[in-house]
């Protein structure tokens, strides 16, 4: 997870010394497909995390009428 984060930001730097006349077309394509997969990646993390919460919570519960 980690080193994904690091791609957009390596192809930003790409991008930034890349003439026009060169690759540029291609490397910003390349940056918005990684930007969505970071994206995707993060909100699969979220909603795990959040499930992951309700799990320890609803095991901290108490229902029912035992007592």
């Amino acid at each position: 997870m980690q080193r994904i984060t690091r791609y957009p930001l390596l192809l930003k730097q790409i991008i930034h010394y890349t003439d026009p006349d060169q690759d540029l077309d291609t490397l910003q394509r390349a940056l918005h497909t990684v930007e969505k997969i970071v994206g995707r990646i993060n909100e699969k993390v979220r909603a795990n995390e959040a499930r992951e919460r309700l799990r320890a919570l609803s095991e901290d519960l108490w229902i029912g009428g035992e007592g």
